[in-house]
């Protein structure tokens, strides 16, 4: 996949074009049309996205939290098999833009577009007035056609990432992976802790992850963690640790199973695959152990 320099000009190609945050199933759906439609014409498919997700711009005082970072992003949108990426430095001079400034813009004169793909609902330009509707009318002045993709269903509603972000602050984990096609992810970099888990005998690593990075519900998950490309298996906490040290914010911390290694400063990729329990307040260091003994039990079952 070629990550395309804002300067970069293509004599033609098959497009999309939104911020497409966790690249779910309904996304894919979308760049499977934007490739195929692509090899019939014998054109380039180019996937549009932005380094900032407009919301930041738009309406920013909204605590967005996103699905992925745009790090995150990127490597998800290698594996989708596309052949080029064009990433757009969203900001107040484009928010203005309208519909026809932004095509214009972006997909005709820098990009030669000859095919646009969209979602069902999908608008773009000042106030979102870039409907489909418009967009056919758009394509017919500046020579391209306009492919509306149906949406993918989940449970009998169209899954989309504002959908998927409620299910992950509602432990609703399973849905959310359903509907990424995927298992959600965490990254984050090991950083100094109290050594709390240490001390009762399960050590933990203790995350630092991007503000912007939606965390899910309050928990006890069984994870996946990835270090240095090798894969283990671990239990994550994310809470205040009510028992120990009841913190003022939710922490992530993992225990890494069967592992004993420095990881200190180290970047893991944290895996969610099932949610274990909620997190609650033991009466005494003793019970919260046998706690834990018994989650690291069900995650190995699990994984």
């Amino acid at each position: 996949m070629k990550i395309l320099d804002i300067n970069d000009r293509i004599s033609g190609c098959v497009a999309t074009v939104g911020s497409f945050d966790g690249i779910h199933l309904g996304h894919r759906k979308i760049f499977e049309h934007v490739k195929q439609i692509a090899l019939d014409l014998n054109l380039l498919d180019v996937i549009i996205t932005f380094r900032q997700h407009p919301r930041f711009i738009v309406q920013p005082g909204y605590d967005l939290k996103l699905l992925t970072t745009i790090d995150e992003k990127i490597s998800l949108l290698d594996n989708t098999g596309i052949g080029m990426v064009q990433l757009l430095n969203f900001d107040r001079k484009m928010a203005l833009l309208e519909a026809e400034e932004f095509v214009r813009l972006y997909l005709v004169e820098r990009l030669n577009v000859k095919a646009l793909v969209v979602g069902f609902n999908h608008r773009l330009g000042r106030g979102r007035g870039g409907n489909y509707e418009e967009l056919v009318k758009l394509g017919k002045k500046y020579g391209f056609s306009v492919h509306k993709v149906n949406p993918v269903l989940h449970k009998g509603k169209p899954i989309s990432s504002s959908r998927i972000r409620k299910s992950l602050e509602s432990c609703q984990l399973d849905d959310a992976n359903k509907m990424l096609g995927y298992k959600y992810f965490i990254s984050g970099q090991v950083v100094e802790g109290k050594k709390l888990g240490k001390k009762i005998g399960f050590p933990t690593a203790n995350l630092r992850v991007d503000k912007r990075k939606l965390m899910p519900c309050p928990g006890v998950y069984a994870v996946y963690v990835e270090i240095d490309s090798h894969t283990y298996k671990g239990v994550l906490n994310y809470g205040r640790r009510p028992t120990i040290e009841n913190d003022a914010l939710p922490v992530p911390e993992v225990h890494i199973i069967n592992f004993s290694e420095n990881v200190y400063n180290k970047t893991l990729k944290i895996t969610l695959v099932k949610h274990l329990r909620e997190e609650r307040k033991f009466s005494g260091i003793e019970k919260l152990k046998n706690q834990i003994f018994r989650d690291i039990e069900q995650a190995l079952s699990v994984l």
